[in-house]
C-alpha cells in the first residue's frame, strides 16, 4: 500500500430547540402531529450531503482531490489485466451483491483508490428496544466519517461540511469532531517500496500493489513529521475487518514475521547501495 487515505470522524447531533422538537426528554409519539421530530431533521440534513447514488454534494469538498499518479495507474491497469485484482472476489468475501458504481476492472478499482467517501457509521435516536413504544425523541445522532485522498486537508473539510449545513438551514445541528488525521502518499520508486516488493517475490508471491489504502491509519506521522517514506505490506492472511469474527491465521502470523525479517534485509541492502553510490559520486 503506497500510502493511505486520511480520516475525519465526527458526530452530527440534532436536538430539539428554537426550530422545534422536544428539548429535554422524549415525549409521546402522537404529539408528532404538531411537534417536529429531531430524527427527521437529522435525516433531512444528511440527505443534502449526497445524491441517490451517494455522490458527495458538499460544495468545494472535491476541489483538492488528486488523481492516481500515471505510473501507479499503469501498474494498477496491468495488474487488473493480469488477474491480480478481481472485484468479484471482493463481492464474495464481503457478502456484497453489487458495487456502488457501474462497470468492471479499472472503472471501479480506480474509484476505490482515488475518490473520497462520506460514510454514515451509525445513526440512532429514540426507542430502539424490543417490542413497541411510541416515542417522539428529543435528540438524534449520526456518526460519520470522511476518507480523504491527496490533497484534501482535514480542517478544510470540517469547514466545508459546517458551511454546507449552515447554508441548507441546519445551523442548529452540532458537529462534534472526534478524530482527524492526514492522508499519506509514497512513490512506488522509493527504496522502502521496492524492498517490500522484493520481499513478496523472495517468498514466491507476486504482490498486489495498491496506490492507496482505502482505509486510514496515521502514516502521516512518518511522512510529515519524521520525513520518512512509509509503506505497508507483508505476508499472511486475515479478513472480516471491523465485522463479526474478524480473524488472522496462526500460519499467517508466522509468515508475516518471516516477511518482515526479509523486508528489513532487502531495505538495508538497497539503502546501503544508495549510500555507496553517493560516496562514489562525492569522491
Amino acid at each position: 500500500m503506497l500510502g493511505t487515505k486520511g480520516l475525519l470522524y465526527f458526530e452530527l447531533v440534532c436536538q430539539g430547540g428554537d426550530w422545534g422538537g422536544p428539548t429535554s426528554r422524549g415525549i409521546h409519539g402522537s404529539f408528532n402531529a404538531w411537534v417536529k421530530n429531531p430524527a427527521w431533521r437529522l435525516v433531512q440534513a444528511l440527505s443534502t450531503m449526497v445524491d441517490v447514488d451517494e455522490n458527495i454534494l458538499i460544495e468545494g469538498l472535491l476541489d483538492d482531490v488528486s488523481e492516481i499518479p500515471e505510473k501507479e495507474r499503469n501498474i494498477l491497469a496491468q495488474q487488473i489485466e493480469d488477474g491480480i485484482y478481481d472485484e468479484k472476489v471482493f463481492l464474495e468475501n464481503y457478502d456484497v451483491r453489487r458495487l456502488k458504481y457501474e462497470g468492471t476492472g479499472m472503472d471501479v478499482w480506480e474509484k476505490l483508490y482515488s475518490r473520497p467517501q462520506l460514510n454514515i457509521d451509525g445513526i440512532f435516536s429514540g426507542y430502539t428496544g424490543p417490542g413497541t413504544k411510541t416515542l417522539l425523541p428529543h435528540i438524534a445522532t449520526a456518526k460519520v466519517d470522511v476518507r480523504m485522498v491527496p490533497h484534501m486537508e482535514p480542517d478544510e473539510v470540517v469547514r466545508l461540511i459546517r458551511a454546507h449545513l449552515d447554508k441548507h438551514g441546519f445551523s442548529d445541528i452540532e458537529m462534534n469532531v472526534a478524530n482527524k488525521y492526514y492522508w499519506s502518499k509514497v512513490s512506488v520508486d522509493e527504496h522502502v517500496v521496492q524492498a517490500m516488493i522484493d520481499t513478496y517475490r523472495t517468498m514466491g508471491k507476486e504482490p498486489q500493489i495498491q496506490p492507496l489504502n482505502p482505509g486510514s491509519a496515521p502514516y502521516y506521522v512518518f511522512e510529515r513529521y519524521l520525513q520518512i517514506p512509509y509503506v505497508t505490506g507483508g505476508m499472511g492472511h486475515g479478513a472480516r475487518q471491523h465485522s463479526s469474527d474478524e480473524y488472522c491465521t496462526v500460519q499467517g502470523v508466522l509468515d508475516f514475521e518471516k516477511s518482515m525479517a526479509i523486508f528489513f534485509d532487502h531495505y538495508c541492502q538497497r539503502v546501503s547501495g544508495k549510500q555507496d553510490q553517493q560516496e562514489t559520486i562525492s569522491k
